[in-house]
């Protein structure tokens, strides 16, 4: 695989297809609209498939942007090396953080993982100071896990094993740490602690060993089982929260009373059910960044194609 060489500043990777560009974009106008002025940015997007205009409107967004360094990446040849099997749920798309682990990003040392699904309402730069100790990852609880314990709804292994959610992490998944199962949509990575201790090719291994519920997040949870360092819910807060306690008040409430933030930091939008496809909970927040980019868009102007890399 061809290594992506670092850049100055904070290292940052995102994802996205053909497909999910005008979302994608959203969370980066977002990302650089609360980013630190006075702080150095190194924003890589891989995708496959884009179109040049795709490319160009997005290198367009960090344009004016003083210390951002954004640059895309093709890895079409790249995932057409990897062989794996998962379920319908998800895209290739979803699977490219397991690129992180790989010899791609070599001259990295610390990276922050996000999904393109999200806002972001404050600078994501304050997460490097992250203090990991001799944990390999920082990440946030999966929190939507509280509901379907309460709920005791099935989850399989293999398409046809079922489990409750809380023996699902202690059997299914062998987890010694259950309440540290994080969702994946938010990751700092610890490159140079994580490299002797796992490498892509083995979480493929593992993902390819069974059908997980959650497949990647699954075995992303395996393998940092117990290595874990648990950020407060602000910095990926799952919106499913609002919608439960806005369904059911007086059972999640109190439920997630600890973890409840009048303004997160960012915005997760998880489950299928995603703002530009139909209304959910807190998609007031994606309206208002995605009616700024349009409205900001007119004075972008398209980038010279020899920056795109």
């Amino acid at each position: 695989m061809e290594k992506i060489g670092k850049e100055k500043g904070y290292s940052i990777c995102l994802a996205t297809d053909e497909n999910y560009v005008p979302y994608l974009q959203v969370a980066l106008f977002s990302l650089l609209t609360n980013r630190n002025p006075e702080s150095e940015y190194d924003i890589v997007i891989l995708h496959t498939g884009l179109s040049s205009e795709q490319v160009q409107s997005t290198m367009a967004l960090a344009k004016n942007c003083a210390k951002v360094h954004l640059r895309l990446f093709d890895i079409s040849d790249a995932v057409g090396q990897i062989k794996y099997e998962v379920g319908s749920y998800l895209s290739a798309a979803t699977l490219y953080r397991l690129l992180l682990l790989s010899d791609m990003f070599d001259e990295y040392e610390r990276v922050l993982y996000l999904d393109s699904d999200i806002i972001v309402n404050e600078d994501v730069g304050q997460l490097f100071a992250t203090d990991l100790a001799d944990d390999l990852v920082a990440a946030v609880e999966e929190l939507g896990f509280r509901q379907l314990s309460f709920s005791k709804r099935a989850v399989f292994l293999n398409g046809k094993d079922p489990y409750n959610v809380d023996n699902y992490r202690t059997v299914a998944l062998k987890m010694h740490d259950p309440k540290h199962y994080f969702n994946a949509g938010v990751l700092m990575l610890d490159l140079n602690r994580c490299r002797p201790f796992c490498t892509m090719q083995h979480v493929m291994q593992l993902l390819l060993e069974k059908k997980y519920f959650y497949n990647d997040q699954d075995v992303l949870n395996m393998v940092f089982d117990g290595r874990v360092k648990m950020l407060d819910a602000k910095w990926n807060y799952q919106n499913c929260i609002e919608a439960f306690c806005a369904k059911f008040p007086d059972i999640y409430g109190p439920m997630y009373q600890d973890v409840r933030c009048e303004r997160p930091a960012i915005i997760h939008y998880v489950s299928a059910y995603k703002p530009w496809k139909c209304q959910v909970a807190m998609d007031t927040y994606y309206h208002t960044y995605e009616e700024q980019l349009a409205q900001a868009k007119p004075s972008m102007s398209l980038v010279d194609e020899r920056e795109v890399l």
